[in-house]
């Protein structure tokens, strides 16, 4: 008994991998175990059906075993490697990937596996080189053309980028992802129209994905299309409707003078998330939309976005002007500090600048409201 398998079996059984012939290579593999029980090129085999399989536990029992092996160890690990970046573990995985390599074990999956990794660790550029001899070798490998893509965008290549994700997007007409950042990339490139139209050819090829539904609301909302922008997210299930999507539903019928939807989408947004500043916020908008004003309300919600981190002072800036409505010593004292909080979170924001100005004029501090002044004359 051999202890290795022919090398025109072995190329038999890689051949049916790459067409991800699961059938053949269930008939396939059995019988050259059985006769080269040691191979270690089969044992990886073997784990590469079981991944397939979903058993990705096992998978990676199998090949850790095997990662020593002084003649095919490596090739253990490239496909260990792998097996560890599907699982979002990029950086254990870039470490096999790496060792792998330098032993050398270089086979396309663990190219297209080290790219992804150093992508997802902020190692674009480096991610490139990999995810470039990766598609070269699988060049029907819509998910290496994807990624490829993502990387160049990184990196600002937008041409570069435009083209590998058009080519994922030919190879698998309803990658939805890939659709998502294309639109991305043709907006950094200043086409707006591309992108939308982009846009809507993904959702004819993957009809109603929440994915592009959301990319399309977000392109309609850059581009000042609040209508579209709504008209984008309505078009998303019930059942998918997360409570950023509430939060945005919320503020987008505010925009177009919606402030009865605004409140049922802000209620639902902070039913589904009660520790979201941005679903706080919009609850507060939508209920200083009402009349008659439920103010306790509105301030409540404003303070518990504020609570919650308020990061770009929105809601800080909000709740100071409203407080500033109350003219009251104690109000002017609580506009103060919220709205001074606000400008640091803000990076000094015209809108929070302005108000935190009126507030020190309110509570009589004349030379700190003069100061946020000339702030913002110096800043005009």
């Amino acid at each position: 008994m051999a202890h290795t398998a022919p090398q025109d079996a072995l190329k038999t059984l890689e051949t049916a991998f790459e067409k991800a012939d699961i059938p053949g290579i269930r008939t396939l593999l059995p019988p050259l175990e059985n006769a080269h029980p040691t191979d270690v090129r089969l044992k990886v085999a073997r784990a590469r059906l079981r991944a397939v399989d979903g058993d990705v536990g096992a998978a990676i029992t199998l090949l850790e075993k095997h990662v020593a092996d002084p003649k095919d160890g490596a090739l253990a690990r490239a496909y260990l490697g792998a097996l560890l970046v599907a699982q979002r573990r990029h950086a254990d995985g870039r470490v096999h990937l790496e060792a792998a390599l330098a032993a050398g074990a270089d086979v396309p999956a663990g190219r297209h596996a080290l790219g992804v990794a150093l992508l997802a660790l902020g190692h674009a550029r480096d991610s490139v080189a990999h995810l470039a001899k990766a598609a070269e070798r699988m060049p029907s490998s819509a998910p290496t053309h994807f990624y490829l893509g993502v990387a160049m965008a990184e990196l600002a290549q937008w041409e570069h980028a435009a083209t590998a994700l058009g080519a994922a997007i030919r190879l698998q007409p309803s990658y939805e992802e890939a659709y998502d950042a294309a639109s991305r990339v043709e907006l950094a490139r200043g086409n707006a129209d591309r992108a939308k139209a982009i846009l809507q050819e993904g959702l004819a090829a993957a009809k109603d994905s929440p994915i592009l539904l959301r990319a399309q609301a977000q392109v309609c909302s850059q581009l000042g299309d609040a209508r579209g922008a709504l008209s984008a997210l309505q078009k998303l299930p019930a059942k998918d409707l997360s409570a950023e999507d509430r939060t945005n539903l919320a503020l987008m019928s505010m925009g177009v003078g919606d402030g009865g939807s605004a409140l049922r989408h802000a209620e639902a947004a902070v039913k589904a998330d009660a520790l979201s500043h941005r679903a706080q916020y919009a609850l507060g908008l939508a209920l200083e939309a009402q009349k008659p004003l439920p103010r306790p309300k509105m301030l409540a919600a404003y303070r518990k976005a504020v609570e919650l981190g308020d990061p770009l002072g929105d809601a800080g800036t909000r709740l100071g002007f409203v407080l500033m409505e109350e003219d009251t010593p104690a109000a002017a004292t609580e506009a103060v500090k919220v709205l001074e909080a606000a400008v640091t979170r803000s990076g000094q924001a015209p809108g929070s600048v302005l108000n935190l100005a009126l507030a020190y004029a309110r509570s009589k501090d004349a030379a700190k409201a003069k100061a946020m002044c000339n702030t913002i004359l110096a800043d005009a």
